[in-house]
């Protein structure tokens, strides 16, 4: 896996994505927008998700928490 530090630099930037995927959702709805174009945003969302649930499931390194 990865160190202590980068692990939680990637967390943080996939938190990231997500909020800012999500700000961008509702501007796109509140803008009226519909369709394929709102499909791709929340797919990026739901993928970046997954991507930070796997990140989170498989954690640090042991020897990185001691750090």
């Amino acid at each position: 896996m990865i160190d202590r530090r980068s692990y939680q630099l990637e967390v943080e930037r996939l938190l990231s994505q997500i909020d800012t995927g999500m700000h961008d959702l509702r501007l796109l709805k509140v803008s009226g927008v519909r369709g394929a174009a709102l499909r791709e945003r929340k797919n990026e969302v739901r993928e970046t998700r997954a991507r930070l649930a796997s990140l989170v499931s498989a954690g640090p390194q042991p020897q990185a928490l001691a750090a």
